[in-house]
């Protein structure tokens, strides 16, 4: 009989289970929303997002959607938090802005919309 031996390289209890999320940089709308004076509203969604992550949910959301609103400008209300609407929101997702809607800043900037290509758009652009 053949024996084996104990100098195995690598386990399968050491191999990680997933990769590490990678994070980024300036894209984030969180960073955004602090730099432009929404620390509460960032604050918020930090909550929720650890709140999924201490239940082991590996739910992924578009913040900007959340913030833009639904129909009339109507707040979302994500795991029992609503969130308020924002112009800037509103702007970036081509939603007409509402009454409720609110903007702290006249100079506030948007980043632009990602494109990657995965899900072209079916409309068409000026």
């Amino acid at each position: 009989m053949r024996m084996q031996t104990a100098t195995r390289q690598h386990s399968r209890a050491e191999k990680p289970l997933a990769k590490p999320r990678r994070k980024r940089k300036n894209k984030d709308a969180r960073i955004w929303l602090r730099q432009n004076g929404y620390n509460d509203v960032a604050d918020m969604i930090d909550v929720v997002m650890q709140r999924w992550e201490a239940e082991g949910k590996s739910t992924r959301r578009n913040w900007w959607d959340t913030l833009s609103g639904g129909v009339d400008g109507r707040p979302y209300t994500i795991d029992g938090q609503e969130f308020p609407v924002l112009v800037a929101a509103q702007r970036r997702q081509h939603k007409p802005v509402t009454a409720n809607a609110i903007q702290r800043n006249v100079r506030e900037n948007v980043p632009a919309v990602r494109r990657d290509g995965r899900w072209p758009s079916q409309r068409s652009e000026p």
